[in-house]
């Protein structure tokens, strides 16, 4: 009897001291890696061969005044549509084909009047590394002959 009541007793003891009894720790979620979408490319953005009429200002462009095509550029693609966004906010779209690419944007600007451009940008298809690829500027003034005197063309070279 005696054997039983030590044995009961042991038992308790170990089982008040048993780590069970402690307060559970919150659990610490380890932190979400994102997971890039392979169907998301971010390139750094220069230029080459840059021809823009002499005289001129541009609303976009590599030294544009609103808008300037310069730092990175994020390719997104969804099936065959193809999504350039430059410097975090100008957005290009567009479509590949099997042998590249080709992707525009039309922007409103205000310089003493409504003015519109119209700037496309195509390429090779975007494979790892350098990418080169033709830029065209053209813009109007509302009521103008169109495209307006004033252009740009260059190459855009896109880099991992």
């Amino acid at each position: 009897m005696r054997w039983l009541l030590l044995l009961l007793l042991v038992g308790c003891i170990e089982e008040r001291e048993s780590p069970r009894d402690q307060p559970l720790a919150k659990p610490q979620l380890a932190p979400v890696a994102e997971t890039p979408n392979p169907n998301t490319t971010t390139f750094k953005v220069s230029w080459d061969n840059v021809r823009a009429t002499d005289g001129c200002f541009f609303f976009s462009g590599p030294n544009g005044r609103d808008d300037q095509l310069v730092d990175t550029a994020v390719f997104e693609r969804n099936g065959t549509e193809l999504t350039v966004t430059i410097n975090k906010k100008v957005v290009f779209k567009g479509s590949l084909t099997k042998d590249g690419f080709s992707v525009a944007r039309k922007s409103q600007h205000d310089y003493g009047g409504p003015w519109t451009v119209d700037e496309s940008i195509a390429g090779p298809r975007p494979v790892e590394g350098s990418l080169r690829a033709s830029y065209r500027y053209n813009e109007c003034e509302q009521g103008t002959k169109c495209p307006n005197q004033c252009t740009i063309t260059g190459t855009i070279v896109f880099t991992r």
